[in-house]
This record gives structure tokens, C-alpha cells and sequence, in this order.
């Protein structure tokens, strides 16, 4: 289970913030980022974009767990999030990750499942991501070259397929 929200490191503030706030919402969900971490990253966003209505409505109950993971999937169904967009962010991460951190291979598995699981089933049935929940097969029959190879060419698929 990820302890923190390595998948966003650099890049956080390239991506729409609704994006963010979709995606920290649903870690947030999951006890895998904290409230206080959540509520740095929201007061981060608001200071970017103090204006917005929703960012306003998450800083006053941002206490309150459920209500704002509601507020945001309330919100989030009413706006068009880039997939493509984060899908090229999201498996550049996990290549720096994966290469950077030489961890063993069922590690990272753990942890790539673990985000497929967070994302919206509209979006995690569509390839590349629902590669994403399957790509760690060959390790029960203890095949860790090709899960290797495959989570290889699952970090390609936004340079092979570019979609501007």
C-alpha cells in the first residue's frame, strides 16, 4: 500500500487542478495520504487558485473527510478530467520510478495496482491503464523478467501512441 503520494512528485501543479483534487480525494478515501498531507496539497492549490468556487468549499470542510470526498466526486462528475494528459504524466512518474528506486519487482506491482484501483472505472478499463491491473501475472508463475518487460512497454505507450 503507498504510504505517500509518490506517483505525483514533480509534477504536481502541470496538471489541472481538478485532476489533483479527483485524485487526492480518492487516496485520501483509501488511507493512503493523510489529512494533513491532503490539506497541504489543497491549501497549496487554493493559494493557485484562489478564486475557484470549489477550492473555496474544500478549504472550509477540510475537516471533514466525507464531505469533501463527496464535494470533489460531486464536482469531478461535472468536469471533463485529461486523461491523456494524465496518463502521459502518470506513467513518465512511474518510469523515473521505476528505473530511480530498483525495487523488486513485486513492490512496484503492489503499488501500480494500488493506483489502478483509485482510478474511475470509466477510465481504468481503457488501455493503458487497465494494463495496469494485470501486467504482475507472470509473478505467480514466478516469471519477474517478464513482468518486468511488460511494465517496460506499459511506460512506452504515450511516446509510441503520442497524442499531443
Amino acid at each position: 500500500i503507498l504510504t505517500e503520494v509518490e506517483l505525483f512528485g514533480s509534477f504536481l501543479f502541470e496538471f489541472p487542478f481538478y485532476t489533483i483534487i479527483r485524485t487526492l480525494s480518492r487516496l485520501l478515501e483509501f488511507n493512503i495520504l493523510t489529512l494533513e498531507k491532503y490539506n497541504e496539497y489543497l491549501n497549496d492549490i487554493f493559494l493557485e487558485n484562489p478564486d475557484n468556487d470549489l477550492l473555496l468549499d474544500l478549504q472550509w470542510c477540510s475537516s471533514d473527510i466525507k464531505t469533501s470526498i463527496g464535494t470533489i466526486l460531486t464536482y469531478s462528475e461535472m468536469v471533463e478530467i485529461n486523461y491523456d494528459l494524465f496518463g502521459k504524466m502518470l506513467f513518465s512518474e512511474l518510469k523515473l520510478f521505476y528505473f530511480k528506486n530498483q525495487m523488486d519487482i513485486q513492490t512496484f506491482a503492489l503499488k501500480v495496482r494500488s493506483i489502478w484501483w483509485l482510478l474511475p472505472n470509466s477510465i481504468g478499463q481503457k488501455e493503458p491503464f487497465h494494463a495496469m491491473s494485470y501486467l504482475d501475472e507472470p509473478l505467480s508463475w514466478g516469471d519477474e523478467k517478464q513482468t518486468r518487460e511488460l511494465y517496460e512497454k506499459m511506460f512506452e505507450f504515450y511516446e509510441i501512441n503520442d497524442t499531443n
